[in-house]
């Protein structure tokens, strides 16, 4: 069946505007038949709405939905509100919400019963009925920042930064945000055209699996740039490393290619030779509490050299670091645009460490711009400070999920209504369970009064289409880790946290040279 159905008769071409003339007219004293020709709107039609009372509606062709309007609206709801909690459905979940509806309230349907789905072709009309909601590819978030962004933390964070900036008055140009991000060697190639109704399509890339490298960047809120730091995953420096990379930055090695507290204070002192802090202008620094950012020897050049540093809440990068909320994204784009076209253009050469810098230097140049820094800063409220540039919506998921202790269950195999399988007439049902159907909890707010069209045990869309479920309260047995939340990490109480955890660290060493002496010997 086609989803795009050209109009090919001038039947229903009156408009509700139009229908609404004629039901005035009627009842003006003009007759049914008269206001019919008139208006040029079918008799049947017009007797029919002004006998049965019903309002004006536009004119449609073909045959009617399976659904009311009225329950295709709550089903939308229903998914929106879905979304907002970072369970948004599939369009297959929809699909079968949409079967297991019609089947559990007796609606006839004309939906395919061996998969238990409604058809595709539903799916495309529903969405044209409700244009509120559509298909989006959704960003993968994690739990711990779906729980994490909550007013609590956020307000907290807001609280700090007042507080700073009263004793301080800082000037946009004196107030950074530092953030890690990490680049590969083995480029996204993207999209690409291709012969059609080829199976397979590929594009030539450097390795099955990249070295990653560290970049630090940092930016302040009028729009100028540190240059940044390189962190590559080896034991030694080569200056090959650094060929045609960014004019100033710097390059450092580690295991890993991740940061740590001793690359964090190298990088300190490579930031203050470019921000030039001092006891008339101290500068303020926006960063993650990573625990590469926290140690008593940074604690100790912060102070000596006017450097104040605020600590975000944690998890909550992806909203509240202007880095990641306006620069990282295009950053990454421009470089995997590079990456690929440098393997396009130099065939069977691999991209290397060595060519990283110099890659990325040219996304850098062209990303780098005073609009962007300025975008991250205003979008995250950091400058000017805006403690309400989020509202209830944005906290609605934490919020919800926070509040309720729950998880949300989305059941992709709802069981068959019937007790027999359609084809063999052999007995499939099976013990409900709080999975299913007769245990879910409505979202807030939400209406659940909503009259089924069929007879029996009726069932609305809310208790079809799964809400969260309590969580089962169990003992812990893994040691919980302080919560941590935004900090003003250059405070003088954050000194004594510091030294009493560098007093453990040395004497965890010293034991452990002990024991490994003692082994050895």
């Amino acid at each position: 069946m086609p989803r795009k159905r050209p109009r090919t008769t001038t039947k229903a071409s009156w408009s509700k505007a139009i229908l609404e003339k004629a039901i005035e007219a009627v009842g003006g004293g003009l007759s049914i038949r008269k206001a019919s020709k008139t208006y040029n709107i079918p008799f049947s039609t017009l007797q029919e709405r002004i006998k049965k009372n019903l309002p004006a509606t536009e004119p449609r062709l073909g045959r009617h939905s399976t659904f009311s309007l009225e329950v295709e609206k709550s089903m939308a709801e229903n998914i929106k509100i879905l979304a907002k909690l970072f369970y948004g459905l599939t369009p297959r979940q929809v699909r079968r919400a949409a079967y297991v509806y019609a089947e559990t309230n007796n609606i006839k349907h004309r939906f395919n019963r061996a998969a238990g789905l409604a058809g595709k072709d539903w799916l495309y009309e529903f969405l044209k009925r409700n244009p509120s909601i559509s298909i989006r590819q959704p960003e993968a978030t994690s739990i711990n920042r779906v729980t994490a962004f909550n007013k609590e933390e956020v307000s907290l964070f807001f609280k700090n930064l007042e507080d700073i900036m009263e004793k301080y008055h800082f000037p946009a140009s004196k107030i950074y945000n530092m953030d890690e991000t990490g680049v590969t060697t083995v480029q996204d190639p993207g999209t690409v055209i291709a012969e059609k109704g080829q199976k397979r399509v590929w594009s030539v890339t450097s390795y099955e699996r990249g070295k990653n490298i560290t970049v630090i960047c940092a930016v302040s809120a009028a729009g100028s740039y540190i240059p940044p730091m390189f962190i590559y995953p080896r034991q030694q420096m080569s200056p090959q490393l650094s060929k045609d990379g960014p004019i100033e930055a710097i390059y450092h090695c580690s295991k890993n290619g991740w940061t740590n507290q001793e690359l964090c204070l190298t990088w300190l002192i490579h930031f203050a030779k470019f921000a030039k802090p001092s006891a008339d202008e101290p500068i303020l620094i926006v960063l993650d509490n990573h625990y590469s950012h926290v140690s008593l020897e940074a604690y100790k050049f912060c102070r000596e050299n006017n450097i104040v540093i605020l600590s975000i809440p944690p998890h909550t990068s992806h909203r509240m670091q202007p880095l990641d909320v306006a620069f990282y994204g295009p950053l990454k784009a421009a470089f995997r645009k590079g990456c690929d076209l440098f393997m396009k253009s130099n065939a069977l050469q691999k991209i290397t460490p060595y060519d990283v810098a110099s890659l990325f230097n040219k996304a850098y140049c062209d990303t780098a711009t005073i609009k962007k820094g300025v975008s991250g800063f205003k979008a995250s409220g950091i400058v000017p400070i805006n403690p309400l540039i989020f509202g209830e919506a944005d906290f609605f998921a934490s919020d919800y999920l926070l509040a309720n202790n729950t998880d949300l269950v989305i059941n992709d195999s709802i069981p068959n209504t019937s007790n027999q399988n359609r084809e063999t007439g052999e007995d499939t049902s099976e013990p409900e369970t709080s999975n299913q159907l007769q245990n879910t909890i409505p979202p807030p707010e939400m209406d659940n009064s909503l009259p089924g069209p069929g007879p029996g045990n009726i069932l609305t869309p809310s208790k079809i289409i799964l809400f969260p479920l309590p969580l089962p309260t169990t003992k812990a047995t893994k040691r919980v880790k302080t919560k941590q939340h935004s900090t003003i990490l250059t405070a003088t109480p954050v000194k004594e946290e510091l030294e009493i955890k560098g007093k453990k660290r040395q004497e965890k060493v010293m034991k452990e040279n002990k024991r490994t002496g003692y082994k050895s010997g």
